[in-house]
């Protein structure tokens, strides 16, 4: 189980914020873009 949340900021950057509850990997798809991350059960941002 996984809770994220995309926010765009004032610069038209997309902020993924992710919290994961069990550690897994996790696909991000932003229309042309796939971010592949390794998550470790922590809070982390990536910016797309």
């Amino acid at each position: 189980m996984k809770i994220w949340t995309r926010e765009r900021s004032n610069t038209g950057i997309y902020h993924v914020i992710s919290k994961a509850i069990e550690a897994r990997n996790i696909f991000l798809n932003d229309q042309d873009n796939e971010v592949f991350v390794e998550n470790t059960s922590v809070k982390f941002e990536v910016i797309l």
